[in-house]
């Protein structure tokens, strides 16, 4: 997910207390948040503004310790500014500043307070710092299961082999909360390691009423059932087919979710493909499209029915997925371009885009170019680009004109795709053309997406073209631009590469620096530290903090964006990312989102928007700069809001995604900042092109007799 990019504010999660109360992160869920008939009414929260956490959110702006004042805060007589000042400390870039807050933190492990090391605990886990393992290890069996839970996250960051063992038997901790924690923690170990097959046994475990954790004869409970689900189907677990196919037909709608996903990802097998058959028809969309993306990829001419029978499905995420799957049956092209045909008349452009890309990949030119002519002109953006992306399959010079149009199109998205599709084609007439687009094309926007599309074919004939690039390009879409022509240098190599790489040390954006350090430790065999540890700048933004620059609310703020299938409801969490939320207020009363649109949607993902380019390249901060990240502990569950960003992490800006579901690959790696709470039904209409009419901030509702005096009074409503 790719958003803006340069420095900003950081740490006003320092401002508040580690201490407060969030709920278990796993379990809430749509019903739980959509359970409030008439107007929903945030949590009650308080936010403090003493001087201290100020202190700490300015140290974590710069980076810096204060010659040894944060590191001095973890050993105050307050706990909540200890447990604040070790998550600061958790953002301090491992490779830049090392031992000396590594061993802080695990010092800060044998804290009295139970927040003070979870915040702590949380902080080794952001950093990674795989030295601290063995004191993780002395601390696995804290009597607090929010610790533990902590521990455990924090091991799984820090890699399956040091902590193997401990996470293994963390999977039997008495307390759910752990649990789930470790068995989220296995997703991402590696799949082809030597006892994989161990590590998919002990998940399967947690499926059997003998042997799961906790649990007894009653069995896992709905949550350890579908994340144990998902980690099986993210790590392609072919010991999980059969509890995928035990799961798939089941009642709770995330495990029939993780369960379909599973089949998926495995190879293709007769009782799997005819259960994703029965799926594909599913009444939740979600699992549908994830049934028609395993049928595409097993590929089994007896699922065409099935398929066909999806295109007249409801959800316009299921008909898309349906149309882009028949592209996978190239041995069958006379069966589906009939059905693609009549999804030409379909009533949802991304459908008609779909088709048109399906119908290119299938090779039929006489069905393909007349409908791309006509889609190439078509006032319906969605359209363009999904032409624009089409013609990746049809290079030949009776094409390229049309290719060539759409690489001038109005909308940065449309050209975006063309220049996409340039790359794809990577003839020398293309690559040229792309050349000429990275220096000669004034918006840096359009010369990262024909940088990206060389990417390729690096090319000594790139660097002149490279360099220009790199010295005229301004602006926000810049720095991305920058470290990804320092990353183009190192795969061309040479002394002209070599010296727009030493220029890149010089860079004011830190990321461009680390990246160009990198690739001349490649080059060179050596390695820079001035440019890992650069220093920190002079006159830092303080963070806004509460009473002075916005309220001190006494609840979680609620908002509400208009769009063009209906209102989402969100409530904000500024406890947990206080600069994002304060953003993306200021952003909303300052009309910013009014009539963005929705340029991604990933069904059964996200959908992603707020971005003035419309690209996916844009969208500053309410001060024209970018947020440095504010990770935190809760989870992404389904209609979470988060912040996207680019491969820096501290480059958050105007853009949002909401998620479809739960998606526990993206905790603590992308800022969650809200929870929708109304208008599910309208996430899940939202498609690419779909606009943000307006939106705006929710009044807190007027409480009711009852609720002044503390208890409801009988007979008054």
């Amino acid at each position: 997910m790719r958003a803006p990019h340069q420095v900003a504010l950081s740490a006003l999660l320092a401002l508040v207390p580690a201490s407060c109360t969030t709920p278990d992160p796993f379990l809430p869920n749509e019903e739980r948040n959509n359970s409030v008939i008439e107007q929903p009414v945030g949590t009650p929260i308080a936010l403090p503004s003493r001087v201290e956490f100020a202190e700490i959110a300015r140290l974590a702006e710069l980076r810096s310790t204060g010659e040894g004042r944060l590191l001095e805060l973890l050993t105050t007589s307050d706990a909540p500014v200890r447990a604040r000042a070790a998550e600061a400390l958790g953002r301090f870039p491992l490779q830049a500043q090392g031992d000396e807050i590594t061993e802080a933190l695990c010092m800060t492990l044998e804290d009295s307070d139970p927040a003070v090391r979870r915040s702590a605990a949380f902080a080794i886990g952001q950093r990674g710092d795989s030295s601290a393992s063995g004191v993780l290890a002395r601390h696995w069996h804290d009597p607090d299961a929010s610790v533990r839970a902590a521990l455990v996250g924090a091991g799984a960051r820090i890699g399956e082999e040091p902590l193997k063992e401990d996470l293994l038997r963390s999977l039997q901790d008495p307390d759910l909360s752990v649990r789930l924690e470790a068995i989220a923690g296995m997703a991402n170990w590696k799949a082809d390691a030597r006892d994989a097959g161990r590590i998919d046994g002990e998940l399967l475990g947690m499926l059997d009423p003998r042997t799961s954790g906790g649990t007894s004869s009653r069995g896992p409970g709905p949550e350890e059932t579908w994340l144990t689900l998902y980690s099986l189907s993210r790590r392609k677990a072919a010991r999980g087919r059969a509890a995928f196919l035990q799961h798939v037909d089941d009642v709770e709608v995330n495990a029939r979710l993780f369960a379909t996903r599973g089949l998926a990802r495995l190879e293709a097998a007769p009782g799997a493909t005819r259960a994703l058959e029965r799926r594909a028809g599913d009444t939740d969309w979600r699992v549908a499209v994830e049934a028609i993306r395993g049928l595409a990829a097993h590929k089994d001419p007896a699922s065409l029915p099935a398929l066909e029978a999806a295109l007249r499905h409801p959800s316009t995420q299921v008909r898309r997925l349906a149309v882009e799957s028949f592209a996978q049956f190239d041995s069958n092209p006379r069966q589906v371009l009939d059905p693609l045909l009549r999804s030409m008349d379909d009533r949802s452009p991304a459908v008609q885009a779909a088709a048109l890309e399906s119908a290119a990949i299938l090779g039929d030119n006489a069905f393909a170019l007349p409908q791309l002519r006509l889609a190439a002109e078509d006032p319906d953006e969605t359209l363009r680009a999904g032409a624009a992306a089409a013609f990746a399959h049809l290079s030949n010079e009776e094409t390229r004109p049309l290719l060539e149009r759409l690489v001038n199109d109005e909308s940065h998205l449309v050209a975006g795709r063309a220049l996409e599709s340039l790359g794809v084609w990577g003839d020398e007439t293309s690559l040229a053309r792309l050349r000429f687009e990275l220096d000669g094309q004034p918006d840096v926007g359009r010369r990262l997406a024909a940088l990206l599309a060389l990417e390729p074919h690096a090319s000594e004939l790139d660097l002149a073209h490279l360099e220009r690039a790199f010295d005229t390009s301004v602006g926000d879409v810049a720095p991305e631009l920058a470290w990804n022509a320092m990353r183009h240098c190192g795969r061309i190599g040479g002394n002209q590469a070599r010296a727009l790489l030493e220029r890149g040390l010089r860079y004011q954006h830190p990321y461009v620096r680390q990246v160009a350090n990198e690739e001349l430790t490649k080059l060179l065999g050596n390695s820079d530290a001035s440019a890992v540890n650069p220093p920190p700048a002079a006159d830092p933004v303080l963070p806004p903090l509460p009473g002075e620059d916005y309220p001190a609310w006494t609840r979680n703020p609620l908002v509400q964006i208009h769009t063009s299938r209906g209102p989402l409801v969100f409530e904000l969490y500024p406890e947990n990312a206080p600069v994002h939320v304060y953003n993306f207020l200021e952003l909303i009363s300052q009309g910013a989102y009014d009539n963005l649109t929705f340029h991604r949607v990933e069904p059964n993902f996200v959908i992603q928007g707020g971005d003035p380019r419309g690209d996916g390249n844009g969208g500053l901060d309410w001060r024209g700069g970018t947020l440095r990240s504010e990770f935190s502990q809760r989870k992404f569950l389904r209609g979470s809001l988060g912040m996207p960003r680019s491969e820096y992490l501290d480059s958050g800006g105007s853009q949002f995604f909401v998620t479809h579901r739960p998606t526990p690959h993206l905790d603590g790696l992308y800022t969650l900042f809200g929870q929708l709470v109304r208008g599910f039904e309208v996430l899940d209409l939202i498609e690419p092109g779909d606009r943000i009419v307006s939106a705006e901030r929710l009044p807190e509702p007027r409480p009711t007799l009852g609720q002044r005096f503390g208890a409801p009074l009988q007979g008054l409503n």
